[in-house]
């Protein structure tokens, strides 16, 4: 079975989180990815920009794009499990999706989120971005399964570091 994590936190009255549902991880060192670097454009000046190829989409601004709506369902409390594994969905209960809501919405957007790490393990991708409400920072990671593409992984945990 492929599963990088399983879960959702809960935060408590404190403002530290509990982990609800089931986790089960292997740590794996980041892979050392390198930055793509821009080049010039191999089109002749000439070429109107109407005909031009559009420039592909980076797979880690489609991912972020992904996370931060999820991000926002968890607020929400408003889940699409068709998009979730067979694993998490079962591991994710209605009961802990409301709280986490409940505890995660009134926050709003966040003021910032910046991915800190990307591992692929097992046959799933997992990206940590550092979250920002306010005084309220969390680490949060979204995985995904690559074979199938459904989300892996949906966890929130405190972070130290604002």
């Amino acid at each position: 079975m492929k599963i990088a994590l399983i879960g959702a936190m809960l935060l408590s009255p404190a403002g530290s989180l509990a982990l609800a549902g089931s986790a089960a991880a292997e740590v794996v060192p980041p892979a050392a990815t390198a930055a793509p670097s821009a080049s010039p454009s191999a089109a002749s000046p000439s070429a109107a920009p109407t005909s031009a190829s559009p420039v592909p989409e980076e797979p880690d601004a489609k991912a972020t794009g992904r996370a931060k709506e999820w991000l926002s369902r968890l607020q929400k409390g408003s889940l699409d499990r068709s998009q979730l594994t067979s694993d998490l969905n079962a591991g994710l209960q209605d009961t802990t999706v409301q709280a986490l809501a409940k505890q995660l919405g009134p926050l709003g957007l966040p003021q910032r989120m910046t991915l800190r790490d990307k591992t692929s393990a097992a046959g799933n991708t997992t990206w940590v971005f550092h979250v920002v409400w306010g005084d309220k920072a969390f680490d949060y990671s979204f995985g995904v399964d690559t074979a199938s593409g459904r989300i892996s992984a949906l966890l929130l945990k405190p972070s130290l570091a604002t």
